[in-house]
């Protein structure tokens, strides 16, 4: 199964979805353009690779910030991740900067609209 490596730039995210290495993360900060163009290679690997999460599987979100329409591929993504945590062991690990209110209220909402385990953790 192949890795899904994206690059951060500027305005994207950097994402890694490694079902080998048993890592996945989005990091840096996300205002693309298209965010639902950004995003739909993230859903198509997840697809493809939903049977892979047979173990304990972490998604790390590490963004400095997010637009609007990222914040909407961002939910979508999480309640995907749920539908895949009904047969796998799926949690959501949210990293923001001990001094950025907004990231870890973003992170409380987050955690109160999905059921999985979701962790908000400073760095």
């Amino acid at each position: 199964m192949e890795a899904l490596l994206i690059n951060a730039k500027e305005d994207s995210p950097g994402v890694i979805l490694d079902a080998q290495k048993g890592e996945y993360e989005i990091n840096h900060r996300s205002l693309p353009e298209d965010a639902v163009a950004f995003y739909a290679p993230i859903f198509s690997w997840l697809e493809k690779n939903k049977d892979a999460f047979s173990k304990r599987s972490i998604f790390k979100i590490k963004l400095e910030y997010y637009n609007t329409t990222s914040a909407k591929q961002l939910y979508k993504l999480f309640c995907y991740l749920q539908e895949i945590a009904v047969n796998n062991s799926v949690e959501i690990h949210w990293y923001y900067h001990p001094d950025d209110k907004d990231m870890h209220s973003a992170g409380e909402r987050y955690s109160k609209l999905i059921q999985l385990p979701f962790t908000l953790l400073n760095y």
